[in-house]
């Protein structure tokens, strides 16, 4: 951001930041104006407080809290902005602000931190202009995974992990933390990442043996459909634009084909066929993993065949 050091300097950046907002209807307008000065007020505090380099983190949590108070006194303010601009001008104006109704108040905030969210989303895609990881569709899988988890204290887990993956990347390019993904009990007891809340002891039974007959059932292919999900993973969305959850549960079903079909007088003994179905289980299990970390959710990955990407690959210098 712009090094700010005086009032028309705040006032000019806080108007670039307005710019980017939508104005959907005429009242988007008029809280965009009456936003100016109170933006500019929390720019100056900020930039005050810190030698003339604003923060977008510092800026968010000022206009994210405009009554946190002594209940919160680890989080920045209006009040401690009003108090901390060395402009009597632009202090006077967000403390007008500060004790409007609540519905003119959150509404001059929602403007601010359209305005800083625009600004964040703007310097994520600069710093990272294209994300050929499959951590680009993280959201889509933790919404699902979160939606589907019922009882299963591993899918609740899996969810709580993937969320928390989710809030550190967030803080390590924009060094803040938002607070979309968080429980309003979460978010008011101070917590980074909501809890797990375990399920009745009966049903944490049903997971153990659920996990136990895997285990004993298919232990090479566990650990070999674990390893084939991790590889498959690193191909999206580069190489593919999707997990192929369709493609490797029937590649399961046609391996277990030769097992069916062969008449009973030429089966094989039981360990052979154990032996023999860790082949199959290769491809159930690593289906089965697309299916528990929520590639259902991406387009693509029912499909016989996930399309190849057709991201342009970045230019060599």
């Amino acid at each position: 951001m712009t090094e700010i050091r005086s009032a028309e300097t705040a006032l000019i950046e806080a108007d670039r930041l307005l710019a980017s907002v939508n104005e959907t209807d005429t009242s988007t307008a008029l809280w965009k104006s009456s936003a100016v000065y109170p933006l500019a007020a929390i720019l100056l505090a900020v930039a005050h407080d810190s030698g003339g380099h604003p923060t977008l983190a510092a800026i968010h949590n000022v206009a994210a809290q405009p009554d946190a108070g002594p209940n919160n006194s680890g989080v920045l303010d209006w009040l401690w902005a009003a108090q901390a601009c060395p402009n009597e001008m632009l202090a006077e104006a967000l403390r007008q602000a500060s004790a409007t109704h609540v519905r003119q108040r959150d509404s001059i905030k929602s403007v601010i931190l359209e305005a800083l969210l625009n600004e964040m989303g703007a310097k994520i895609i600069a710093a990272h202009p294209a994300d050929t990881s499959s951590h680009v569709f993280d959201e889509q899988r933790h919404a699902w995974i979160t939606a589907h988890a019922g009882i299963f204290t591993f899918q609740k887990r899996r969810a709580a992990l993937l969320n928390r993956k989710l809030h550190d990347r967030d803080r390590g390019r924009i060094g803040l933390h938002l607070y979309q993904r968080q429980t309003p009990r979460a978010r008011a007891a101070g917590e980074l990442y909501p809890p797990v809340e375990p399920p009745p002891l009966l049903l944490r039974g049903l997971e153990f043996v659920i996990v136990a007959v895997a285990a004993l059932a298919a232990p090479i292919g566990w650990i070999a459909g674990r390893l084939l999900y991790r590889y498959i993973t690193t191909l999206v969305p580069e190489k593919v634009r999707a997990y192929p959850i369709s493609a490797l549960l029937w590649a399961a079903g046609l391996a277990m084909t030769p097992l069916v079909l062969t008449p009973s007088a030429h089966w094989p003994t039981p360990v052979q066929l154990w032996l023999l179905a860790q082949g199959p289980a290769i491809f159930l299990v690593a289906g089965i993993y697309g299916i528990l970390e929520g590639w259902l959710a991406v387009e693509g990955s029912t499909a016989w065949w996930p399309p190849a990407s057709t991201a342009p690959k970045p230019e060599s210098r």
